[in-house]
């Protein structure tokens, strides 16, 4: 029992491996970072430090040395968080960017690069002088170290630095760039980190391009525009869709126009009118202060009538909502919409954005998104309850057994239950620490009982993909495990869950199932797949979350009820896990098992 506790406990990621040490991002291949230099303090002996975010905090007992480097762990407002890189002071703390009288006491240190290049070598290489020709130091500079800048030679893209974490020589001559162009080095932030960005697989490196684009300033991103528009042409959807985002912020709509909106992946194209119809582009148009305004509202027009995927027609019936001249053929591609779209969520798109364009509605048109009707489950007349369970990621039905043992011990020897597995495979990127990606050890593979790991869509930086064939995959297991009663899901296979139901929404069907018991998870981060506004759904959902934090929420789970109205929630404080610290734990299986037998006509 000790050993299976124990297992249970280390299989809380959002797959059923186990969390890591946190590691620093600058000792992480191909992880953003953001390094700051202390500016303020030169007549005090350097800045002031606390131990937490509130400003009446304590006091650390020395201070940040002016002149130090200190690499961001967590921005908010003006209070930073950091780990220190180098100088004297404390190793880590909370200080204030500017005092109140707005006199600034960290700057971006803009002289400092991250070593990109040479990941399959060990790192690049580092000689004594500028020249090529000059002996070559001892060691390589590993890929992912921070180093100050020197001097920088810009004609021969030369560079004397000093080195400031990683491994290698201290000091040298090394290259930015290899001579067929690739990148060797990127300078921290700038635009050629907020691009490097675009190929970092981290989920947090989305939120970082979002914190650096407004501090790098418009003017630098914009010389990097060509740059992301052959981002477009990228053969990863992922890439592309971050690329629009950008473009977006930097209000770049041509590119948008020309080639995403025509993109071979409705993905893509979901991202691009997303882009179009955001805060910039609709002062734009609402504005009439630009020449492109008008070709925004007659791409979103066209994509309306013409393009194959319903998502994509969907979205721009919702940015016509608010977007375009007040004209009668606008009005016309609509009301040509909500009559006779083969779509239900796009007739309703159509016709709600008419409405809220003043215009006059048909009666007889949608007023609200389609609903499934409510679930009638019979009686069991005599069988025996079956419960679904359905994994996270990366994970697999081995894992799913040994994380969900406890709960199933809770509910009793009444229920049959089916663990299946997704038949999408999933694989780690080497040397990545993020908890979706990076490599299982030896004992991880040994709880998988030597199975594949798999996931059940392509996940990550608020990006899904293959979102259609996960819900069709999953749906055929429910199908060939028919009768099903409850679903018990865990992170990743309860995001899936709500897929589910917003499809059978969709085609208006009623669940097969009585409950959904949610172990973590059940939200939806991509928008292109988000319960249309205006629905939730009212399927019985029962869900156990973290509500303090772990590696996936900083501040934990937030609560379905936007989603789930009538929704059970139960928190506890064990992490990205089932839970496991008593009492708690043994409260919440046993409440959960109550409701559960409850849904199903069985007594407590």
């Amino acid at each position: 029992q000790a050993i299976l506790a124990q297992a249970i406990w280390l299989c809380g990621r959002a797959g059923g491996l186990p969390g890591r040490a946190c590691t620093r991002s600058s000792d992480v291949q191909g992880q953003m970072s953001v390094v700051w230099e202390v500016i303020g303090g030169g007549d005090k002996g350097g800045i002031v430090v606390r131990e937490g975010k509130d400003t009446a905090s304590a006091q650390t007992p020395t201070r940040l040395a002016t002149g130090a480097l200190v690499e961001e762990v967590e921005l908010d407002g003006e209070r930073l968080c950091f780990r220190k890189i180098c100088g004297d002071g404390p190793d880590s703390g909370w200080a204030s960017l500017k005092l109140s009288s707005g006199k600034e006491l960290l700057a971006l240190a803009t002289s400092v690069w991250r070593v990109v290049g040479g990941g399959d070598k060990g790192g690049i290489l580092v000689r004594t002088g500028k020249e090529l020709s000059s002996s070559q130091a001892p060691g390589r500079l590993t890929t992912g170290a921070l180093i100050r800048e020197l001097e920088h030679d810009t004609a021969s893209d030369r560079l004397r630095f000093e080195r400031l974490t990683g491994e290698g020589p201290t000091g040298g001559w090394v290259s930015t760039r290899l001579n067929g162009g690739k990148q060797l080095l990127v300078r921290l932030c700038t635009a050629d980190e907020v691009l490097e960005a675009l190929y970092d697989h981290h989920d947090s490196s989305q939120a970082k391009v979002e914190m650096l684009l407004p501090k790098i300033g418009g003017e630098a991103m914009k010389s990097a525009v060509p740059r992301l528009v052959d981002f477009l042409n990228d053969p990863a959807p992922r890439v592309k869709r971050k690329a629009i985002r950008m473009l977006a912020r930097l209000g770049e709509a041509t590119p948008l126009l020309q080639q995403a909106c025509a993109d071979d992946d409705f993905d893509v194209r979901c991202e691009a009118v997303r882009a179009l119809s955001n805060a910039a582009f609709g002062s734009i148009v609402k504005a009439e202060q630009s020449t492109g305004a008008d070709d925004i509202v007659a791409k979103l027009r066209s994509l309306l009538r013409e393009d194959p995927a319903w998502r994509v027609r969907f979205l721009a019936a919702r940015a016509l909502r608010t977007l375009g001249l007040e004209e009668a053929a606008l009005a016309a591609d609509l009301r040509t919409a909500a009559r006779d779209d083969e779509d239900g969520d796009v007739r309703w798109a159509a016709a709600d954005a008419l409405q809220a364009r003043g215009e006059e509605v048909d009666p007889k048109l949608p007023s609200a998104p389609l609903d499934p009707p409510a679930p009638a489950p019979g009686a069991l007349d005599g069988r025996r309850p079956r419960v679904l369970a359905v994994h996270g990621t990366p994970s697999n039905s081995a894992i799913m057994t040994m994380q969900a043992a406890k709960f199933k011990a809770a509910l009793g020897a009444d229920f049959d239950w089916t663990f299946v597995d997704s038949p999408m495979a999933w694989d780690f990127i080497p040397g990545s620490q993020d908890p979706l990606y990076m490599e299982p050890s030896d004992f991880q593979k040994k709880l998988a009982k030597d199975k594949p790991f798999l996931w059940w869509y392509n996940h990550g930086n608020a990006v899904y993909y293959r979102v259609d064939e996960g819900v069709a995959n999953l749906r055929k297991l429910i199908q060939e495990a028919e009768p099903v009663d409850v679903i018990v899901s865990f992170s990743q296979g309860s995001n899936l869950i709500s897929l589910l139901l917003n499809q059978l929404r969709r085609e208006g069907v009623a669940a097969p199932w009585r409950v959904s018991v949610y172990f973590c998870g059940g939200q939806i981060d991509d928008d292109t797949y988000k319960f249309p506004n205006g629905w939730s759904s009212k399927h019985p959902t029962l869900r156990v979350y973290n509500g303090a934090g772990d590696s996936w929420f900083h501040g934990g789970e937030l609560s379905l009820q936007d989603m789930y109205p009538d929704i059970q929630e139960f928190s506890h404080q064990d992490g990205h896990n089932f839970p496991s610290s008593q009492p708690r734990a043994g409260e919440i299986y046993k409440e959960v098992a109550r409701e559960v037998r409850r849904h199903c006509g069985l007594k407590e």
